[in-house]
């Protein structure tokens, strides 16, 4: 990204708009022409980015986020327990 330049910054789902935010700082150091951003998921209340994919309220689980590793096994990640069956 270059100075004057429009910038477009993505992320997957946005809740409290925080990555975004992070984001949209680091690359307005650099002076572009303007800085937008977009989301895949967005929540009814929050944060809301320039444009998005769909607006809903339900959790959601990407494919990437599902299991994690403890020690050698993949389990469950601790954050979907009780949500999802493993």
């Amino acid at each position: 990204m270059l100075a004057g330049d429009a910038s477009l910054i993505g992320d997957e789902i946005t809740t409290s708009g925080d990555a975004l935010r992070l984001g949209q700082a680091a690359a307005r150091d650099v002076h572009p022409e303007e800085v937008r951003t977009a989301t895949s998921f967005v929540r009814t209340t929050g944060y809301q980015p320039d444009y998005s994919a769909l607006t809903m309220d339900a959790n959601v689980i990407f494919p990437w986020g599902r299991e994690v590793f403890d020690g050698d096994d993949l389990v469950v990640n601790p954050c979907y327990e009780g949500v999802i069956d493993d």
